[in-house]
Order: structure tokens, then C-alpha cells, then sequence
């Protein structure tokens, strides 16, 4: 998984989309909007969560997150041991009370 290809996920989401819409252009969005979305993945991966709550603005983010584990375990999981996998792919959990969170100020 290299950094480009990183980069090429988080531009197509939606939330930078909208964002770079908003300013203009995409050199004016800040570097939160690329870092958020991989720190996620990063947690979510780390602690081999199962399950991941979720609201509709996040939906992207964890399928960042599976798409991370897939290419991982895919290029660096042994053939012998195809069944051992380094990472889950975990499953989304919607939940209805804060699904979209539209600012935390």
C-alpha cells in the first residue's frame, strides 16, 4: 500500500469533494481532510475491530479502511497461510443517534 495510493482514495471521498468545492479549489484544503480518514483506518486496523459505529459521513472512511486491508493482506499475507490473515476487514455498524456529525465546534 503505498502513499500515492493512499492519496488517490482520500481524493475521491466525498467530504474532500465538498470541501475543495466549497474553497474553489483543492490546494486550499487543509491537511486534516487527507489525514483523518487514514488515522481512522490506521485505529480501526491496529485493534482488529470486527464491527466499526459509523455514521452516513464515515461510510467512505471504512471502506478506506477495508480496501487498506485487503491490498495489506493480499500483498504480504504468506500463500501457505492465505487463511491467516495480518488484518480483519471489519464490517460496518450504522447506528441512528449522531449518524452525520456536521461540525464539532
Amino acid at each position: 500500500v503505498t502513499p500515492a495510493c493512499l492519496l488517490a482514495c482520500v481524493c475521491v471521498c466525498l467530504q474532500f469533494k465538498e470541501k475543495s468545492a466549497k474553497l474553489g479549489d483543492q490546494e486550499s484544503v487543509g491537511v486534516g481532510l487527507f489525514d483523518y480518514p487514514v488515522l481512522m483506518a490506521a485505529d480501526i486496523l491496529l485493534y482488529q475491530a470486527g464491527k466499526v459505529p459509523v455514521g452516513e459521513d464515515q461510510r467512505q472512511h471504512l471502506e478506506l479502511t477495508r480496501d487498506i486491508a485487503r491490498r495489506f493482506n493480499d500483498m504480504y499475507a504468506k500463500k501457505a497461510k492465505r487463511d491467516m490473515k495480518p488484518f480483519r476487514e471489519p464490517e460496518a455498524l450504522f447506528v441512528k443517534e449522531g449518524a452525520r456529525v456536521m461540525s464539532l465546534l
